[in-house]
């Protein structure tokens, strides 16, 4: 498989993770990995939740990509009810392509400013 057909299987499964489409999620990922992300979208607690690509690298049959999510948090989240805020973040994620399909993702976030935009205050575990 080219990097230009691997960036394409990304770009697609990020469409599909975008469009929270639970029954399209097997035509990009692995069944494991739809397995996941079936579950991932059926408890997502932000509602107008968008995800947008705006950096795609690949080499080989790994893609690395540079994201931008926005949502509406209205469900629980890392112990934090609901705010109804609106929230941006920013994010990377570095994938796999075998066969046609994302077979692997390791998503990195940054969860402390997301909690910070919710209104969440954060206390270090004491000893």
């Amino acid at each position: 498989m080219s990097q230009d057909e691997s960036k394409a299987v990304v770009r697609r499964s990020i469409e599909i993770l975008d469009s929270r489409d639970p029954e399209a999620l097997e035509e990009a990922w692995s069944p494991e990995m739809a397995a996941m992300w079936r579950a991932v979208l059926a408890s997502l607690p932000f509602s107008e939740h968008r995800i947008k690509i705006t950096d795609l690298v690949a080499e080989g049959d790994k893609v690395a990509i540079r994201i931008a999510t926005s949502g509406v948090h209205t469900g629980e989240w890392e112990g934090v009810p609901p705010t109804g805020r609106s929230w941006t973040n920013t994010g990377m994620a570095f994938l796999r392509v075998e066969g046609g399909k994302v077979v692997e993702c390791e998503p990195l976030f940054d969860e402390l400013g997301h909690l910070k935009q919710l209104g969440a205050t954060i206390t270090p575990g004491q000893e």
